[in-house]
């Protein structure tokens, strides 16, 4: 038999090169903004997340070289889906996620591209997890072998420093709740095609 495989769902992975150096510079800017912040958004018990519209994480000065690598990703991620048309930053911003943080499950529509850059992570940090809802609603409940991208309703990926995640915006997400008493940070960013 062929096998065709309907709707496929691109998520791509790199490493950013400089990503020590850019850890010890934007985690205490992120624990200065955090302190600072007169009014925050409770989005989860104990972390921190920065809905700033005046603080768009990726234009911050230090992230001018990472600016650039998260647009050129959207580029080549627009290339394999054989776009016309170029990334273009619509918004981003920062969370800490502590013990017992997490972040529910969501998507980031009307944007093109989402993704996730792990300013500081360790791997065993909490994974963010992505979603099949054609698997999770509709997929009959039969016993399986080894999981696989045809049977598995859920993915996760471990964090870590330096590790940038894009995928489309549509695709459901968590990320699940932290369990070890120390800071998982990162910034998390919308890309559209212009």
């Amino acid at each position: 038999m062929d096998r065709m495989n309907l709707f496929p769902v691109p998520l791509f992975g790199t490493e950013f090169p400089n990503a020590e150096e850019l850890r010890k510079v934007l985690a205490p800017k992120f624990l200065e903004i955090e302190a600072a912040d007169e009014n925050p958004a409770m989005y989860t018990a104990n972390g921190y997340t920065n809905y700033n519209p005046k603080q768009n994480a990726l234009e911050f000065e230090e992230c001018a070289d990472l600016k650039e690598f998260v647009l050129d990703c959207g580029r080549k991620a627009n290339q394999s889906i054989n776009s016309a048309g170029d990334a273009m930053l619509v918004g981003s911003w920062f969370s800490i996620n502590r013990k017992y943080s997490y972040h529910p499950i969501h998507n980031h529509v009307p944007a093109t591209w989402s993704g996730v850059y792990y300013v500081q992570a360790e791997e065993d940090d909490a994974y963010i997890t992505f979603f099949d809802d054609n698997k999770v609603t509709n997929w009959p409940w039969a016993p399986f072998g080894e999981s696989n991208e045809y049977n598995t309703p859920t993915f996760s990926i471990m964090p870590r420093t330096g590790r940038l995640l894009l995928f489309p915006s549509f695709l459901k997400h968590t990320v699940e709740q932290q369990f070890h008493d120390r800071e998982r940070m990162t910034i998390s960013f919308n890309l559209s095609i212009k």
